[in-house]
């Protein structure tokens, strides 16, 4: 029957999202505490979460530039929560292996809508073997490994028509790295074009356009010579 075929397949899933993460948390710690991590850039990265859970935004000693002023990566502020309890990089290659993980949901999502359980379930095992998955999530730690799983929700909330779905989605992407508002646009034209709702467009690309200010005009260039 159709419901003990969803049943097998979602449990599949979890089953599958859950070992992605286990293993290959392990195999990250495991990478850095055998001196295979490098300063480029989980070092740079460690010591400017570490500064934020200390409540400042100091010059970082790797590359010499305030975080800030390299990149504007506000989700760093969530992985410097978990650094006033816990101070480790193994917080952040941990986490990177989560939200990875975690871009399985909303990619079986989006197959099941178009093709089906089975096929979605196929789609999920070929995201985990995928090498550029793997890679990722071994080679240290970057903010912007997280868009994988925003982007993919962006998609699927798309497809599903749920505008707050999707300016949740897009606004948690943006949060990963200074240019990603850039992608508002394109969200903008597709909703413009396919969708017939301008007001909805045009806020979509007034937020991209302000954001791309705000990190450029503002943010990077008050940061980049302090």
């Amino acid at each position: 029957p159709a419901d003990t075929t969803l049943l097998y397949v979602l449990i599949f899933v979890i089953a599958a999202v859950a070992a992605y993460f286990i293993i290959f948390s392990i195999l990250s710690a495991l990478k850095h505490e055998s001196f295979n991590s490098t300063a480029f850039d989980l070092g740079i990265l460690d010591q400017s979460v570490w500064m934020m859970s200390q409540g400042y935004m100091g010059i970082n000693t790797v590359n010499g530039f305030v975080a800030f002023a390299d990149h504007v990566q506000p989700i760093l502020f969530l992985p410097a929560l978990i650094y006033k309890l816990i101070q480790t990089p193994l917080v952040l290659v941990v986490l990177q292996a989560l939200m990875i993980s975690l871009g399985a949901i909303p990619l079986y999502l989006i197959a099941r809508k178009k093709l089906g359980e089975k096929a979605a379930a196929v789609f999920v095992i070929a995201y985990f073997l995928y090498p550029p998955t793997q890679y990722q999530t071994l080679f240290d730690f970057h903010a912007e490994s997280f868009l994988i799983t925003f982007l993919l929700f962006a998609v699927y909330f798309l497809m599903e028509k749920s505008m707050i779905g999707l300016f949740a989605s897009l606004f948690l992407a943006g949060l990963t790295k200074e240019y990603i508002p850039v992608i508002f646009l394109f969200f903008a034209a597709y909703v413009l074009f396919f969708y017939k709702k301008p007001k909805v467009a045009a806020a979509l690309a007034a937020i991209g356009i302000a954001w791309l200010w705000l990190n450029y005009g503002i943010i990077i260039s008050s940061y980049e010579f302090t």
